[in-house]
């Protein structure tokens, strides 16, 4: 017994409706509710301390209230309620040993397209999971932890009917899923286990343990937007348009960002960038392959509004969500557009990229 005269822990349950039963435990024992020693054991295994509790009823709903007590009485609990099976659904076990790798999918540490924190996102892994080919199993439990905790106390549950179909595929007479899990710590060794839950419940053996050290994660801001020229215009067919001259960025595999907003006087425009009106992104892949032909400048030119003010903000982005420093600009609604060029040599009619 505790200073406080009884157990430092308690599990009541009961089904609904029903009267409650207490079980106590110690760190050694578990005793009923008038405290005498039970046959219940505490057991380990590389999840933590466990009870196994006889006695429940098939297809009936309990309610658990699990309490913790401190030495001068002040306790926390938690509660939870589960439902039995039937015996028959509970003698479908699943019988096969999942199969895992782990590999590392990419790194996020940067800001959203409203400009929230993306940092709890860090790196993202693909635990490659194979099974036999079946149609019951409906979860996968992915277990981990870290080289400095001794236990599995963590794990993600993951429905396979929300798995996209392209992370699935059969070979042979095995499938494999690949899940996607976030929230990785650069730097750091890890220890993976998958379990497979089976439509009753029911879960198999945990797979083989696979370690992983993540590796650095990308924290830098790429460089700063350069522009060739950048004014308004009209073109022939009388569309008023910004136009400007994006070049080439000495990273190869950035994506280009562009956000804009029209408005009717200079000063009243969003307070923030990340709340300007229309936002387009161009990613690496897509602009490079205008880089491709050789030129060092990419014409791009978006609708606008001749009457009004138009503020823009240029951009690069990374892999990892990382922004550069911004360059702004806001065209007035008066200026002609030899006033905005940087450079006067662009044919405002050659612009190979239109965006909203």
């Amino acid at each position: 017994m505790s200073s406080i005269g009884h157990p430092p822990m308690r599990i009541r349950y009961k089904p609904q409706g029903a009267p409650v039963t207490s079980l106590w435990i110690t760190h050694s024992d578990v005793y009923d509710n008038e405290f005498n020693k039970t046959d219940i054991r505490i057991n380990k295994d590389d999840t933590g301390y466990y009870i196994k509790v006889p006695g429940f009823d098939e297809n009936y709903k309990y309610d658990f209230v699990y309490t913790i007590y401190d030495l001068t009485g002040h306790y926390i609990q938690q509660s939870v309620t589960l439902e039995t099976k039937s015996k028959s659904i509970l003698s479908s076990p699943v019988t096969f040993v999942p199969s895992i790798t782990v590999e590392r999918n990419r790194y996020i540490n940067g800001l959203d397209s409203n400009g929230k924190s993306l940092e709890a996102m860090q790196w993202i892994l693909d635990v490659k999971t194979t099974i036999p080919t079946t149609n019951s199993i409906k979860h996968f439990y992915v277990r981990f932890r870290k080289s400095t905790e001794t236990y599995y106390t963590k794990r993600f549950e993951l429905d396979i009917s929300k798995i996209p179909s392209e992370r699935i595929w059969t070979s042979g007479s095995s499938i494999v899923y690949t899940l996607r899990i976030s929230g990785f710590d650069p730097k750091t060794r890890y220890y993976f286990k998958v379990d497979a839950v089976n439509d009753f419940g029911n879960m198999s053996k945990s797979s083989n343990e696979v370690e992983f050290v993540t590796p650095v994660g990308d924290k830098s801001n790429p460089e700063q937007v350069n522009l060739k020229f950048i004014r308004k215009a009209t073109t022939s067919s009388g569309t008023s348009q910004v136009q400007f001259g994006l070049m080439k960025p000495s990273e190869p595999t950035l994506d280009f960002v562009l956000f804009h907003t029209i408005h009717t006087t200079s000063t009243n425009k969003p307070s923030s960038i990340w709340q300007y009106t229309t936002k387009n992104y161009i990613s690496a892949d897509r602009i490079n392959k205008y880089w491709a032909s050789g030129v060092d400048t990419i014409n791009i030119a978006i609708k606008s509004d001749a009457t009004k003010y138009h503020s823009c903000v240029f951009m690069w982005r990374d892999s990892a969500f990382n922004y550069s420093a911004p360059y702004l600009k806001t065209l007035t609604n008066t200026s002609t557009g030899l006033s905005q060029l940087l450079s006067e040599t662009e044919n405002e009619e050659d612009n190979v990229l239109v965006l909203q």
